[in-house]
């Protein structure tokens, strides 16, 4: 079989959709042929073989609409995000242009149940899509080492974009600077260079300048011994698909704090998702975490119960194959052609 990956432009960068893709597509390489192709301003030209799957990352649904319309087989969506998803934007333009292009798929691979909902909502068979939860490396499974002493380490992994909420938590830690913490910042700052460039000149401005640490990008290796030497995680993201970060900080036993938005809360346990801040209610997130840095048994129990939690966690190979089952069985099914005016 011959599957066919329609890939962004920044499909090498440190994000938690190219890692999911990268995972994916080398267990898929062990079932199949796979053609990685990437999407720029335009589509790609068509390849010298007909492909019985093509797999198409959401974030270039559009500009390779052309090429769907005219590739043959099974067409699935690999929706790690979409304006469809957002509830702040699911009525824009964009969602309205994606709620069409949706005409042009198959079926499709989500990263969380909540996502899978929303497809479905948008009238896409049941049996043609599926939740896939990304997958742990094996380091994350062995236990947390004793954290260092002293003030409460914050650690947030994020890449330096408008929509992770980065300036909101820049502020709020200015309101929290009578306690004693520091921040470790991770993340890739050159998917929007300038947005990223000026997060960080106001940040060297900030009156917590001398206690926040930007690591940039952090290679995948050194992330487990990240956590390890952190004591909270803290993702203020006005939304998440899933949040790939927060399932591998619950694995090294970090209490999470965060907004209850997307896919996110799937992944805790019930005692730490009721502690999750409403959607853009910055107070509360700002109370919870003043609580959690002054409570530092709550912290642990919490962090103990997401560690738990993990346990659930798929390997990236069965991830990899509950993606293959779908793909294989799609390669067998009529495709729909509902409409290709998309």
């Amino acid at each position: 079989m011959l599957i066919q990956a329609l890939l962004p432009e920044i499909h090498s960068r440190p994000t938690g959709g190219n890692l999911f893709n990268r995972r994916v597509l080398a267990f898929l390489e062990t079932r199949a042929t796979v053609e990685r192709r990437v999407v720029a301003a335009g589509a790609p030209p068509a390849g010298a073989r007909a492909p019985a799957v093509t797999l198409v990352d959401s974030l270039v649904l559009a500009p390779a609409a052309e090429l769907l319309r005219a590739t043959p087989g099974a067409r699935v969506l690999v929706g790690h995000y979409l304006h469809l998803f957002d509830p702040g934007r699911r009525d824009s333009p964009e969602a309205q242009r994606e709620r069409r292009l949706l005409q042009l798929v198959d079926g499709a691979v989500t990263t969380s149940e909540y996502c899978r909902e929303v497809l479905l909502r948008e009238g896409l068979p049941a049996e043609r899509v599926v939740a896939v939860t990304p997958g742990l490396a094996p380091a994350y499974a062995a236990a947390p080492g004793r954290r260092p002493p002293g003030a409460p380490r914050i650690l947030t992994v994020a890449s330096l974009l408008e929509g992770k909420g980065l300036r909101q938590l820049a502020g709020i830690l200015e309101g929290l600077a009578d306690l004693d913490w520091s921040w470790e910042l991770a993340g890739d700052p050159g998917l929007d260079e300038e947005l990223g460039a000026a997060f960080l000149e106001r940040l060297r401005r900030s009156p917590i300048a001398e206690r926040a640490r930007f690591l940039g990008a952090v290679a995948p290796e050194r992330m487990v011994g990240l956590y390890d030497r952190c004591h909270l995680f803290v993702l203020p993201s006005r939304f998440e698909s899933c949040s790939m970060a927060t399932m591998e900080a619950m694995a090294r036993g970090l209490a999470v704090v965060a907004y209850r938005s997307g896919g996110l809360p799937e992944r805790l346990p019930a005692t730490a998702a009721r502690l999750l801040a409403p959607p853009g209610d910055r107070e509360r997130l700002a109370a919870l975490l003043r609580r959690l840095l002054t409570d530092p048994e709550r912290t642990e129990a919490l962090g103990r119960a997401n560690r738990r939690a993990s346990r659930s966690f798929p390997t990236w190979e069965e991830s990899g194959r509950e993606v293959w089952e779908l793909v294989s069985r799609l390669a067998d099914l009529e495709p729909i052609r509902r409409c290709t005016s998309a």
